[in-house]
């Protein structure tokens, strides 16, 4: 499934299924179909612009840097440090993606290999207690993760990998239907139930991780 076809999907659901509401109700005028509205950030300037992106951490400490067009973060050993949006967005259908530079293999130690990650990840609640993330190791592998209450559950099957090194990663909602995509292309659907409709968005490496991402696009209903 392109991504041209999870926007297209997301538009038409988002107006109301029109089709749909035509056949069942033909005298009534078919609804406008909803204004999308997208935040996009190309990290070129020298500094985060303040009313759209904030450092945040979940857990520890880390640093960021914008430089040549990328934004540069790295933390401490197990740390959970990056970035996070300012506003909070809201709707049940959503396309958030981000494009990765570089992710680098962190500082070893004497009990784990080296490991490098980068993870898009939609934030439902402020402390991030609630949260889905999408990551991509140094190796190239992905996975899927739910956490709800704290409580974390896996996602993909351990089978998905690719070999480009700054891809585009993914999620997008359409009800209950979450997709987790790579350069627009769906490599992970599930259902999950009863997730909040408010949300934020953090870009992080787990640990030591170095990454560096290009830029990052919110699109939701125009949010009022």
């Amino acid at each position: 499934m392109k991504i041209k076809e999870i926007i297209g999907g997301v538009m038409l659901i988002l107006a109301g299924a029109l089709f749909g509401a035509a056949q069942e109700q033909p005298i009534k005028p078919v609804p406008a179909a909803p204004v999308l509205a997208e935040v996009r950030e190309e990290f070129d300037g020298d500094a985060l612009d303040a009313k759209k992106w904030e450092q945040y951490s979940l857990n520890g400490v880390g640093k960021i840097k914008l430089e040549k067009g990328k934004l540069q973060t790295s933390g401490a050993t197990d740390s959970r440090a990056g970035i996070r949006s300012v506003p909070t967005f809201t709707g049940e259908r959503f396309l958030v993606s981000a494009k990765i530079a570089k992710v680098s293999a962190g500082l070893s130690s004497e009990s784990r290999a080296p490991l490098g990650n980068a993870i898009l990840t939609i934030l439902f609640d402020n402390a991030g207690v609630t949260r889905l993330e999408w990551l991509m190791t140094h190796e190239g592998r992905f996975e899927a993760w739910l956490i709800r209450d704290g409580k974390s559950e896996r996602l993909d099957g351990n089978n998905l990998g690719t070999k480009e090194k700054s891809p585009t990663l993914g999620i997008g909602r359409r009800g209950e239907d979450y997709f987790f995509m790579l350069n627009g292309e769906v490599g992970l659907q599930k259902n999950i139930k009863n997730l909040p409709l408010n949300f934020r968005v953090m870009l992080y490496g787990f640990g030591t991780s170095k990454d560096e991402w290009e830029s990052v696009s919110i699109i939701t209903p125009e949010q009022k």
